[in-house]
């Protein structure tokens, strides 16, 4: 018969307890080291000092977008545009700069629709980190194409806005965006 003396029991529980142990203090060393790389890639940059691009004033990314969004989206001025329904192209969205002000113009020739009760309503998006504005509601020109002008305040930058779609809105009072039927991409080409 084998006796067990209590030092050989304790020694036994330690040793079962260590990989436990090992493991919570790796899980807590990699959250203190995120804790930390967060903190210090907030103190790099503060998001309330960037100047906003929205009318009604909104926010604005610290640097996530140079990383995630390709280069060539931010530097292109035009976009086509396309019908989700067929795919087909139904017209272009121009953006750039004059007298330093930002502007997105859109010329298209959609599907007809019933002007009394709808109406197109363009919007312009950034996906990284994510965010959008109504440019407007979309009139027609002498030649019948739908129209629509923005511009922004002098000095705001909306070069990560490279996403338009265009919404048929039903003319409910609802400000929310409609069902979406016309999409583009700057920098897709």
């Amino acid at each position: 018969m084998r006796y067990v003396t209590s030092r050989s029991r304790s020694s036994r529980r330690v040793s079962r307890l260590m990989p436990a142990l090992a493991t919570a203090f790796f899980v807590l060393l990699i959250a203190g080291a995120f804790v930390g790389a967060v903190y210090l890639f907030r103190m790099k940059g503060n998001a309330a000092d960037a100047p906003s691009p929205l009318p009604e004033g909104g926010t604005r990314g610290v640097g996530v977008a140079d990383a995630l969004i390709p280069r060539t989206a931010i530097e292109d001025r035009e976009a086509a545009l396309y019908d989700v329904r067929d795919s087909l192209k139904v017209g272009v969205a121009r953006r750039g700069v004059e007298d330093g002000k930002p502007y997105f113009e859109i010329v298209m020739n959609p599907p007809a629709i019933d002007r009394e009760t709808h109406a197109y309503e363009a919007w312009i998006v950034r996906p990284v980190p994510y965010d959008y504005f109504s440019v407007g509601e979309m009139v027609t020109n002498d030649l019948g194409e739908f129209v629509v002008r923005w511009e922004g305040e002098k000095g705001t930058d909306v070069d990560e806005y490279t996403r338009v779609v265009v919404t048929l809105e039903a003319k409910d009072g609802n400000p929310d965006p409609g069902e979406q039927v016309i999409k583009g991409v700057f920098g897709a080409d």
